[in-house]
Order: structure tokens, then sequence, then C-alpha cells
């Protein structure tokens, strides 16, 4: 994708980099797109930022990567699994992820509620990238295709 470009700014929240005025200061309203990436639950943080990008009319998206760790956690818990789920396993688990991030943004941010949240792993996002074949499919490619389509459409 010869329109896209990612920066990875440094982590808001630490000592170094306080979260009040981090948007601003980090100057994220000059990207085109601001990719959130979300840990299991949404934080403050992230839903200031995604808030202060629509101020701007800047395009969000999130994305909650470690989607392939979920599986190794329930594994440990005593749900027994394969070490790699059936695509119906990855697509159950996806929809659940979905239900909870939307009754989240439901409950403190309704002004994100159409929202884009991409549900990935890492290593299989990378095996994409490398046109390699992933153990698992989770939304890599649907994100891959929406930046795509999204950097053309800006450009």
């Amino acid at each position: 994708m010869p329109n896209v470009r990612f920066y990875d700014v440094p982590g808001s929240g630490a000592m170094s980099h306080k979260a009040a005025n981090y948007y601003e200061d980090k100057a994220l309203c000059g990207f085109d797109c601001l990719v959130i990436l979300v840990q299991q639950t949404l934080a403050e943080e992230e839903i200031k930022f995604a808030l202060a990008a629509l101020e701007y009319n800047q395009k969000v998206v999130f994305v909650r990567s470690k989607c392939d760790i979920d599986f190794h956690l329930k594994d440990e818990s005593g749900k027994n699994l394969r070490s790699i789920p059936s695509s119906e396993e990855i697509r159950e688990h996806i929809n659940e992820l979905r239900f909870r991030f939307n009754q989240e943004l439901r409950k403190h941010a309704t002004l994100l509620r159409g929202t884009k949240c991409f549900f990935v792993s890492s290593k299989s996002l990378r095996a994409k990238v490398r046109n390699e074949i992933p153990d698992m499919n989770f939304e890599e490619s649907e994100f891959l295709e929406y930046l795509h389509h999204e950097s053309r459409r800006i450009r």
C-alpha cells in the first residue's frame, strides 16, 4: 500500500507523556486516519483520542490485537480448545469481542457507536503483509482492505 504509513507515537499516560493533552501535543490531527490499538477493554484515554479525532473530522478505527492469545488464555483456564482454533471458534470469539466492544461504546461513548473495530492477531497480520499463510485468520484481511480503501479514497 504505497499511500499508507504507520507512525507509532510514544505511549500516552506515561510519566513523560501526559494523557490530558496528548492528542494535541502529538499533533494526531495531522494524520488522515487514527488507528487506535486497544486492550481487552476500552480505556478512557482511547475514547478521548477518538472523540478528539471526531472534532477534527478525522477517520478513526480501533484495532484489538492479540486475539490469538485469547485462545491460549482460555486454554489455561480449563476450557479444552485446540491450540489452533477452528474458523467457527474464531468467528464466535470475534462476535463475543465485538458485542462487548459495542456495549462499552454504548455505555461510555455513544458518539463513537459507528466506529469500526477490527479484531486481529499481530502474528497473522504480519504473515498477511508478507504474503504468507497465517495459522489463524481473524480480521486481518478486512483491516488491510479498509486501510487500502481509505488511503485510495483520501488520496
